[in-house]
């Protein structure tokens, strides 16, 4: 048995998505139904949990891809789906979200009802398997755990209270006011017991059911609105409330105002699919928050809640490793379950032969020997079970226990999977470093099936924000392997020093993908084509020169932050454009953002940009043999180049230089650019490299290429 089946999971979420994305792929029950029969006929178990911060989909199998491709159905959102492809991360994930600390508001409480509501609807149609099963009533237990433990729901923070909050703070004063809520629901009901305590004009609740309204209302002193009634009578409302799964879709700006309503009202939209139209906004008199907007407000209560984080996340690690530990046991359990039945077998058999010799028996006696028989094989099993759940931990072991124990007991057919090793993985937690990993680890099961992956995410100072260090996004991972917590790790080539550390080597470069950097502009203009003055940000003095150089009327501006938060600083207008490289759009789905791609003739790209390295201990000999199917010469050989190029530059990510080595036919060709400022003074080469003698070569054009300019330098 070689397809070694693993928990998935596929998310788009408020963390990732925003809300135009998310309420595409919002799913009610029919929906949610509909997607779990067609995900099942390739996946044997799945869950999906489909709520106003995000829609996830949890499944057994052996690949994400026939996920993706059920979210492509939405439209292109793979730059929006966090994909958790190792059982570990995916059970993290859940584990996380019913502790409520993925949550848009922190440690609420609506998701465990959220959780057990999906649940139902997976369970109804029998999309649900033991191990989703037991993953989800973990989750929930998790999350009970978490606001029993800890005070991460002591202070009021659910999204409807935030809302509440926001409308306190926005008016100061509700009495008075007359207020309509759209829905009879769980966000109804909370926003109806935070208003019963003001003296409203009025309060009202919008039903599809004149009788439901009526009945809803009636327990916060309010009155019911059919819904089709409501767009007539909202004029007379100051504050609107939609948390409703119907919607008032009717209600744009210009059906308002045909209604010649001009009072200043607050729509508060706290639905997913939103229930107001984005056009109100446009009108003057008209303020609409929604729940992006509501997810940019700051709260004491939700700055309280965070202070109990690192305590939730310690429980939920240790409900992370209860539930991966049985997973482990039970990719044993057709040893354990061939064992028990033969047992039985046995036991039955020889109580069929028992009973002719004892004579008439009482029926409690007979009882009470079967009872005896069914304690005695138990006991005899026992130990044998012990050992089992050990050799769940040890399937991989080069001498697999559980190869030996199916030839002592005669059990060739019980179904096991068995590793030929167990190799841990280290990456970032970035959804990019994450997706590199995948794409690693997919590339080496197709020719190696037999090896079982799991991936363990390390925590480095560049995530923390230490940029400044050297090394920032990969020392932490280095040491994890030094101290053999993991075997491999994958890093982006460009993020690895130039010094190697001690007993550490890069044992396999991948194909590389795209070198070029590409531009993203506000309004999807060429570079040729942005307006005078325009601000463009990098975070790189490469590409800053470059850019000047190519176009001395630009501004170019320091940008710091992941891919997501670069662009959505576009796009709020403090830059017109931005530069990425093309390698981490593509491998994330975001390529069709750009509005150009540079060639490399106008943008020489950074020292092995589209490179992905594989490291392990040097006297790893395993590792070395499989990464062997990995490495890719071509692209090792020019990383090689452009490396000794570096280490012989020498200088920090705040100088400005680039190389990029390529093939043309057998020649390895070099072409570089060097400056110490970005004051416009820049040397270029272009040189033949010989392929045995590539350190020197390259080395000797750097220290060429510094000579030279500081020669132009003089001259000035």
């Amino acid at each position: 048995m070689m397809d070694h089946k693993r928990l998935i999971c596929a998310e788009i979420s408020h963390l990732s998505a925003p809300i135009n994305v998310r309420e595409k792929v919002a799913l009610d029950k029919d929906k949610s139904q509909n997607a779990l029969r067609e995900i099942n006929k390739n996946h044997p178990e799945a869950f999906i949990l489909s709520t106003c911060n995000r829609t996830a989909i949890y499944a057994i199998g052996s690949s994400s891809n026939e996920i993706k491709s059920f979210y492509s159905r939405f439209g292109l959102l793979d730059p929006y789906i966090n994909i958790y492809d190792d059982t570990q991360l995916a059970v993290k994930n859940l584990m996380r979200t019913a502790a409520g600390i993925e949550s848009q508001a922190i440690g609420e409480h609506q998701i465990i009802g959220q959780i057990r509501s999906a649940y139902e609807w997976s369970t109804e149609i029998n999309a649900m398997g033991p191990c989703l099963d037991y993953l989800v009533r973990r989750a929930v237990h998790a999350g009970k755990r978490v606001r029993h433990e800890t005070k991460i729901g002591q202070h009021s923070a659910s999204i409807a209270s935030v809302g509440y909050e926001l409308l306190k703070t926005h008016f100061k004063n509700l009495d008075n006011l007359s207020i309509l809520v759209l829905g009879t629901g769980s966000v109804a009901n909370l926003i109806g017991t935070l208003l019963e305590r003001h003296g409203l004009n009025k309060l009202a609740f919008v039903s599809q059911s004149k009788d439901r309204a009526d009945s809803f209302s009636a327990n916060f002193g309010g009155y019911g609105v059919l819904l089709e009634d409501a767009i007539d009578n909202i004029g007379d409302f100051d504050i609107i409330i939609g948390g409703s799964d119907a919607g008032l879709k009717g209600l744009t700006s210009v059906s308002l105002l045909d209604k010649k309503a001009s009072k200043r009202q607050f729509f508060l939209d706290l639905a997913l699919p939103r229930n107001f139209d984005p056009s109100l906004a446009e009108l003057e008199h008209i303020t609409l928050v929604d729940l992006d907007q509501l997810k940019e407000k700051t709260y004491t209560n939700i700055k309280k809640r965070s202070l109990e984080i690192p305590q939730a996340e310690r429980i939920v690690d240790e409900e992370v490793e209860n539930y991966i530990s049985w997973f482990k046991k039970r990719s044993i359990s057709p040893l354990i379950s061939n064992y028990w039945n033969r047992l039985e077998g046995l036991k039955d058999a020889e109580l069929e032969w028992l009973w002719p010799k004892l004579g008439e028996l009482e029926v409690d006696h007979k009882k009470l020997i079967q009872r005896f028989a069914h304690r005695l094989i138990r006991k005899i099993a026992q130990p044998s079970f012990k050992n089992m759940e050990w050799m769940a931990e040890a399937k991989h072991l080069k001498l697999s226990p559980v190869d030996t124990f199916k030839k002592f007991l005669d059990m060739p057919d019980a179904d096991v999977f068995v590793p030929k090793e167990k190799i841990y993985v280290g990456t970032r937690g970035s959804k990019l470093a994450l997706t590199q990993t995948q794409m690693v680890l997919d590339a080496i099961r197709e020719y190696a099936p037999d090896y079982e992956f799991e991936v363990k995410v390390i925590k480095t100072a560049g995530d923390s924000g230490n940029l400044d260090q050297i090394g920032a996004f990969t020392t932490a991972i280095q040491e994890a392997l030094q101290s053999e917590e993991i075997d491999m790790a994958v890093h982006s080539m460009k993020d690895l020093p130039t010094a190697r550390p001690e007993g550490l080597v890069i044992a396999a470069i991948p194909e590389r993908e795209d070198v070029r950097d590409v531009l993203i502009s506000r309004e999807r203009l060429s570079f040729w084509d942005l307006k005078e003055g325009a601000v463009i940000g990098t975070g790189s003095p490469r590409r800053a020169l470059q850019l000047k150089a190519l176009r001395p009327d630009v501004n170019v501006s320091f940008i710091r932050g992941n891919v997501d938060t670069r662009i959505q600083k576009m796009e709020n207008g403090d830059y017109d454009a931005i530069v990425l490289a093309a390698s981490g759009l593509k491998r994330i789905g975001m390529i069709h953002k750009a509005s150009q791609i540079f060639s490399t003739q106008e943008i020489l790209p950074a020292v092995n940009q589209g490179a992905l390295g594989i490291e392990i201990k040097e006297n790893n000999n395993l590792m070395r043999n499989l990464l062997k199917g990995l490495n890719s010469s071509t692209a090792y050989l020019c990383c090689q180049a452009e490396r000794a190029f570096l280490n012989a530059v020498g200088g920090g990510c705040q100088v400005p230089y680039g190389a990029h080595a390529f093939f043309e036919g057998e020649r390895l060709i070099l072409r570089a650019i060097y400056a110490e400022d970005e004051l416009g003074d820049i040397v270029r080469r272009k040189e033949s490299l010989n392929i045995n003698n590539i350190e020197k070569e390259a080395t000797d054009l750097a220290k060429e290429m510094i000579k030279d300019f500081k020669n132009l330098r003089g001259k000035a």
